[in-house]
């Protein structure tokens, strides 16, 4: 397996017709069901299009590599007898070169070998006689690597020590598969598999030695019904792989209303091209489903990508009713994207929205295309924001912390709070989260170094949670009235802030000061500049209060300066810039999409869409 040759870079034989383009971005293109070789000209059994295993997966298992792109692993369904390094049939008909022949593994030259030449007995070939199945090249020339999964769910009825695996599916059809390697097999007899299981891995063993190609061997045998007669016979199954292959690179499967394979001329080698009257505006491919937390954006849905329109110069605009509240649709470029709305998963059906994209195309043809796929919003659960700052106070002393506010629910559910570890005294609201009290006399002492590991935690009322902890220490009464006590320290510089009118703001400002080594004071906050609504609390430094709707007035930039004493009278001061805006304005309901025809009459209120704080006048481009 020396062979330099790079598999899947081969090109066109001599008289095919060329991938198209919807090919080459699909990354392969296959001959017609029954379209053999030169070499079995007039054994193919011509015309049969049914897919007679709707319900399989294709049995290679395909995971998407760099090596391969777009969009992933290749197979390559051929002639073993009739490839290189095949050997031909009979003693004639060889090739030559080797089975790792570049040419071997083009992935735009898909072909059928059910009816090949061979001597086992073939009551659909045409012959009477001919080979049982297909074969499968793995994605490029390597032994024991490429697995084999289990078409359907069903029970192992065989495994062969010449390597032969056969699965019953439910229905009572039995799939044979050929040339794993015996080490890789996975399965016994009698047991029962899902489908997409690992069964083997691609080898070249055959009759117990290495005699043939890498490759898979895949028949059927099934119970069918021909002129009223019912036989069990293998049926062929390369229009069925066809249509798990196109389905497992996210293609429509292509299979008509009455079970066969679509004659496609974009994918197929051959195929009578199709009258442009009669072509569909649109070639559909599956959207995918979309998941996303309330209050987080969704990963960008092009439906450009899906709803492709056969005339590349048509204009095309989409409709996506029902999207969740949040979600919006640009109408000429067929993206949906935003942050889902915060009670998103309280809608659709549990949280699941079933939606339906529609393209209309104006052009040769022209027309509409719809594909349906799921949105799921998914509960989020509470998150720490930002987290409450460890604290120190003096037995006796006022406290107040409000833990509520280090919480924020994406999903704007109503949060309870629990905490442990409080000292004597303290007190704890488990509606608002507020800790309050004093510090009763002894707390100081009764745990180590006065210091108390603070767990609060916040739920949701659906079963999500999260916690947050910090430290309060608290020291003895006594208080430092030497002159020569140093003033308190600074920690590091108070971040800028940024705020909207009419909100409730929580900005901490102890944890950017500190006692200087062997101060045993308390500090004391206060604080200038404030904007209109705001305090500060002495005892914790928070500043606090409801933004007034004149806060952004005049620029709405105030330089707030906080100076923190200790009980010696010493004083250490640092600014900061907080800086407030008006409320933007925000869209409450969804501008329809309207259509009108040319000369009627146009009025569209956009404007009611919007919403702003009572102080905003708005204006409209």
């Amino acid at each position: 397996m020396a062979d330099t040759n790079d598999p899947g870079t081969g090109s066109n034989q001599p008289g095919s017709s060329g991938p198209s383009n919807v090919a080459s971005a699909a990354g392969f293109a296959y001959h017609s069901p029954g379209d053999l070789l030169p070499q079995d000209r007039g054994r193919a059994r011509i015309g049969d299009r049914k897919i007679y295993l709707p319900g399989i997966i294709f049995p290679v298992q395909l995971l998407p590599g760099p090596d391969r792109k777009p969009p992933g692993h290749h197979v390559h369904m051929n002639s073993q007898i009739w490839g290189f390094g095949g050997g031909g049939y009979g003693g004639h008909g060889a090739a030559g070169g080797t089975e790792c022949d570049a040419r071997n593994y083009d992935p735009m030259l898909q072909r059928d070998t059910f009816c090949e030449v061979r001597g086992w007995d073939m009551p659909l070939c045409p012959s009477g006689v001919g080979h049982q199945g297909q074969d499968i090249r793995p994605p490029a020339c390597d032994d024991d690597k490429w697995d084999v999964v289990a078409v359907v769910d069903g029970t192992i009825t065989q495994v062969t020590s010449y390597t032969t695996v056969r699965l019953k599916g439910g229905d009572g059809t039995e799939y044979y598969y050929l040339h794993m390697h015996p080490d890789s097999i996975k399965v016994e007899e009698g047991q029962q598999v899902k489908q997409g299981q690992v069964l083997g891995r691609i080898s070249n063993f055959m009759s117990g030695t290495r005699s043939t190609t890498h490759h898979l061997h895949l028949q059927v045998h099934q119970t069918i019904s021909t002129d009223g007669n019912v036989q069990h016979v293998y049926v062929p199954v390369f229009a069925s792989l066809i249509a798990a292959y196109r389905r497992s690179k996210g293609l429509d499967p292509g299979i008509d209303e009455k079970g066969n394979l679509i004659v496609d001329p974009a994918m197929e080698i051959g195929a009578p091209p199709v009258d442009p009257a009669s072509r569909p505006p649109f070639t559909a491919w599956p959207v995918n489903n979309v998941a996303g937390n309330d209050g987080r954006p969704v990963t960008p849905v092009n439906l450009a990508l899906a709803l492709r329109p056969t005339d590349d110069k048509a204009k095309v605009s989409y409709a996506v009713p029902g999207l969740p509240a949040g979600l919006m649709l640009d109408p000429a470029t067929g993206v949906i994207s935003g942050n889902l709305d915060g009670r998103a998963s309280r809608g659709g059906v549990g949280g699941i929205y079933t939606v339906t994209a529609t393209a209309t195309a104006t052009g040769k043809p022209s027309g509409t295309a719809s594909e349906s796929f799921t949105i799921t919003a998914i509960q989020s659960a509470p998150i720490v924001a930002s987290p409450t700052p460890s604290k120190t106070f003096r037995e006796g002393d006022p406290v107040l912390i409000s833990t509520g506010s280090a919480f924020t629910d994406p999903s704007l559910n109503a949060l309870s709070y629990t905490a442990t570890g409080l000292p004597a005294g303290l007190v704890f609201d488990s509606a608002t989260g507020r800790i309050s009290g004093s510090p009763a006399t002894g707390a100081a002492t009764a745990v180590a170094d006065g210091v108390y590991a603070i767990n609060v935690t916040a739920s949701d009322g659906q079963g999500g949670s999260v916690a947050e902890s910090f430290t309060i220490t608290v020291l003895t009464l006594q208080k430092l009235k030497q002159p020569d006590v140093p003033a308190p320290l600074v920690v590091g510089p108070i971040p800028q802030a940024n705020a909207f009118t009419g909100t409730d703001i929580a900005l901490e400002t102890a944890a950017y000061f500190k006692l200087a080594p062997g101060d045993l004071s308390a500090l004391q906050f206060s604080a200038s500049g404030l904007p209109p609504g705001v305090g500060i609390d002495a005892a914790s430094g928070q500043i606090r209060g409801t933004l007034g709707l004149s806060a952004a007035d005049g620029g709405g930039q105030y330089p707030i300066v906080v100076t923190v004493a200790n009980d010696g009278g010493g004083k250490t001061s640092q600014s900061f810039l907080l800086t407030v805006r008006n409320q933007p304005p925000t869209v409450v309901t969804q501008t329809v999409n309207k259509s009108f025809a040319e000369g009627e009459n146009v009025l569209v209120v956009a404007g009611a869409a919007f919403v702003a704080p009572p102080s905003s006048a708005l204006t409209y481009t």
